[in-house]
């Protein structure tokens, strides 16, 4: 009777150890906010072994490698995410491609990113940016002015297509936007205003 109570308790102590793959996740998303990235990788990496179906603990994973800078370690878990399913990772691993020098790769990314979700008005900043990048200026205005229908607070894309408008020789129209920028309260803005839109 002892040796079976003994049994009893040591199977309930262990047992209340086993952690399951969800809270792992929980850990290693904690341990990310406050900045404790090795201690995320840890905890993402156990949820992954309970779970190597898990694409959250992989696109977390691929977050927190790319806050390490390791963009090929963030590139391959974004893939394993979307390939399970998490299709949001086509920005993030469109980012780190970006990042990496892979224009061709981050543009096809940030491609299907938009098709995923047509409302996301930073994917449409970035590829916006990439496009100038290829010197496409129209596909970059287009994905500019997308970008600041989806969210009027974009100063960022604002001020980006005010100074593309002003390099493709549409200078008022280009001026107008670097003022709205300043009206939102950015006040650096003012001297690109100062640089391109006065006479000289």
């Amino acid at each position: 009777m002892k040796k079976l109570l003994f049994t009893i308790t040591l199977l309930i102590c262990f047992s209340s150890f086993g952690q399951t793959a969800e809270e792992y996740y929980d850990l290693g998303l904690e341990f990310f906010q406050k900045r404790e990235n090795m201690d995320a990788i840890s905890n993402l990496n156990m949820a992954i072994k309970i779970n190597p179906n898990y694409a959250e603990a992989y696109s977390l994973r691929g977050l927190v490698k790319s806050f390490l800078g390791d963009g090929y370690g963030a590139i391959s878990d974004y893939s394993k995410a979307i390939k399970l399913g998490k299709l949001d990772c086509y920005a993030g691993r469109g980012n780190i491609k970006h990042n990496l020098g892979d224009l061709n790769g981050a543009l096809l990314d940030y491609d299907k990113a938009i098709d995923f979700d047509q409302n996301n008005w930073f994917i449409f900043t970035k590829r916006a940016l990439l496009k100038e990048e290829f010197g496409d200026f129209e596909g970059a205005l287009y994905d500019y002015t997308k970008a600041i229908e989806i969210n009027p607070n974009d100063w960022v894309g604002l001020q980006d297509r005010g100074l593309l408008k002003i390099k493709m020789g549409q200078k008022e129209s280009g001026c107008l936007d670097l003022s709205r920028v300043g009206e939102m309260g950015i006040s650096n803005v003012y001297k690109k205003i100062k640089e391109h839109c006065q006479r000289k």
